[in-house]
């Protein structure tokens, strides 16, 4: 018997398989878009995002927290280390800063480590 993967009744939704990682997908993405517009973080949206990514881990204790879950922490990476990493200047980096998650912890930008991996991964399609 085939389980279909999103199934609604009244007061509730029961989502499985692939419906898992794109719930933890959507909580992810508005959680990331709160912060690029200057929203201040909303715990739902991680605690939502680690209830899809656990139960699609289910079973699986050896599966480490997906790095997206530790991006909804704070910015970690240096606009030097981020121009590294993207082959660009410093200057290039910090025009990229606020769509790459920075936010300026003083005079320092400091960007998130998955929106520099999501963008690098973009131009390889590209």
């Amino acid at each position: 018997m085939n389980t279909p993967p999103i199934q609604s009744f009244p007061g509730v939704v029961v989502i499985c398989g692939p419906a898992l990682r794109a719930g933890a997908d959507c909580a992810l993405i508005a959680a990331r878009a709160r912060r690029q517009n200057g929203l201040p973080d909303s715990t739902y949206f991680a605690e939502l995002a680690r209830a899809f990514l656990q139960a699609s881990a289910c079973g699986h204790p050896d599966v480490p927290e997906p790095p997206a879950l530790q991006s909804l922490t704070s910015p970690t990476v240096t606009i030097q280390e981020a121009a590294t990493r993207m082959n660009i200047s410093p200057r290039q980096a910090r025009r990229l800063a606020r769509r790459l998650g920075g936010q300026k912890a003083g005079r320092i930008w400091l960007l998130d480590d998955q929106a520099i991996t999501e963008h690098l991964e973009g131009q390889h399609r590209g």
